[in-house]
């Protein structure tokens, strides 16, 4: 899924979320679509929770690729995962 996501994020170069959370257990990424669990550890920043509100997972945080936990209170450009197509 990580080099999907590379691809289909490639020209953008801000924080993008991609449809994966943790906000049901702190520190276990799972998709908001299919419930599948996503560990990644090519983190831009540390997953920190901070302020205990950080649980939208976004990619390109200091680099292409690279993943962030960040709040919902911001808005992001986004890639989601869709079933039945």
């Amino acid at each position: 899924m990580q080099s999907f996501l590379i691809m289909a994020c490639h020209y953008l170069e801000i924080s993008t979320w991609i449809g994966i959370t943790d906000q049901a257990m702190e520190g276990v990424s799972r998709s908001v679509t299919t419930g599948e669990r996503m560990p990644y550890t090519n983190w831009g920043g540390p997953p920190d929770n901070y302020r205990g509100n950080q649980h939208c997972r976004t990619l390109n945080y200091g680099g292409r690729g690279r993943w962030d936990d960040d709040t919902y209170s911001k808005k992001f450009t986004f890639i989601c995962e869709v079933s039945g197509y």
